[in-house]
């Protein structure tokens, strides 16, 4: 990969960051078997994102990516629950 400073004059990022960043989500994701590819696209913006997205730290983490999973899940809950014949999750740990 080659590397060349941002025109903006910002550091920016170095292809190393970028690489580990992929390398360590898709390791952990496949020790866990919950091998799950946008997952890798989370950690590769969190690095190579603009100075906003760095700004917000361990917050990128919480709000753009946790909400884009918490939403569909309450959206979930909500339509499978309204029919007396459905219930989602039929399990309840």
């Amino acid at each position: 990969m080659h590397y060349s400073p941002p025109a903006n004059g910002s550091q920016g990022v170095l292809p190393d960051g970028i690489e580990l960043s992929d390398e360590d989500i898709y390791d952990a994701m496949r020790l866990t078997k919950t091998l799950h590819p946008p997952g890798g696209a989370t950690a590769l913006i969190a690095v190579i994102g603009s100075d906003r997205v760095h700004d917000l730290g361990f917050l990128y983490a919480l709000v753009p990516a946790g909400l884009g999973a918490v939403i569909p899940l309450v959206v979930a809950l909500l339509v499978n629950n309204i029919p007396d014949t459905r219930r989602y999750p039929e399990i309840w740990f």
